[in-house]
């Protein structure tokens, strides 16, 4: 009896390793769910029908906005998923939630309906720029690169305002206006918010608007802050113990500032 409870037992656990085996394989490498592949320098996309050729031109800003970072790395190639038909996405977001998309490994799937041509991504009724998303995402993928896998969140417990905010740092960065005046600009939206609001955020970014949850627009302000006023390495964000409400306290003390030297 013990013999063949001891088979069963072995059996069980045999089938449930095959089974997490098989689903951590296909999270690294969804590709084996696409019928078709493109190259376009870092990157090679996914797809199940038709590739947009106006995806080039996201992939080439989203470039350009990842060279902007501290964690940029010309070597490194993107596996960029679209949500085109039968793709990875229902089942990351059964695992990770909802989002536009997710970036983890080298590996960036698109959830939300793209339209290239139109340079934007929808999820429940919300647009975001597509080349801003593309960018946050690489740098997710950055972030394991140069941090590695047990140094990066979810195996490491690093503060999402560390690890979210960046990503958007990077994403929402101009090429045409004072990045100075878009900090103090956006922080007198964020206290015109008031903390207990929960309300979306549309951003103004170079090609018009972009949404963003009010966390995540906080969040990309305290890391503006501390790397464009501050002048903080993005690792030295993540290795020093700096608290969250000593950050924003600090931010907004430095905004009073900066208005009071304007009258």
């Amino acid at each position: 009896m013990k013999k063949r409870l001891f088979k069963i037992i072995f059996r069980s656990l045999g089938l449930f390793l095959l089974l997490v085996s098989g689903f951590v394989a296909l999270m690294l490498n969804p590709q084996m769910l696409y019928a078709k592949k493109t190259s376009y320098k870092q990157a090679t996309v996914y797809y199940q029908d038709l590739y947009p050729s106006s995806f080039d031109q996201s992939l080439e800003q989203a470039f350009e906005l990842t060279r902007k970072s501290e964690l940029c790395d010309t070597s490194f190639r993107f596996h960029i998923f679209m949500n085109d038909g039968r793709s990875v996405s229902p089942i990351l977001k059964k695992l990770l939630g909802d989002a536009f998309a997710w970036g983890y490994y080298n590996n960036v799937v698109l959830s939300g309906k793209m339209d290239a041509a139109n340079q934007f991504i929808e999820l429940n009724g919300r647009q975001r720029h597509l080349t801003r998303t593309l960018a946050h995402e690489m740098i997710h993928d950055l972030q394991a690169r140069r941090f590695g896998l047990f140094h990066s969140r979810p195996l490491k417990n690093i503060p999402l305002w560390k690890w979210e905010g960046y990503p958007e740092y990077i994403a929402y960065r101009s090429s045409v206006k004072d990045e100075k005046k878009i900090l103090l600009d956006n922080i007198t939206r964020l206290v015109s918010l008031g903390d207990g609001s929960w309300s979306p955020v549309e951003i103004d970014i170079d090609e018009g608007k972009s949404f963003a949850g009010l966390d995540y627009f906080r969040w990309w302000l305290m890391i503006k802050y501390l790397v464009d006023i501050r002048q903080m390495r993005y690792e030295c964000i993540l290795e020093e113990d700096i608290k969250y409400n000593a950050v924003l306290a600090g931010m907004l003390s430095w905004y009073s500032t900066e208005l009071k030297s304007k009258k």
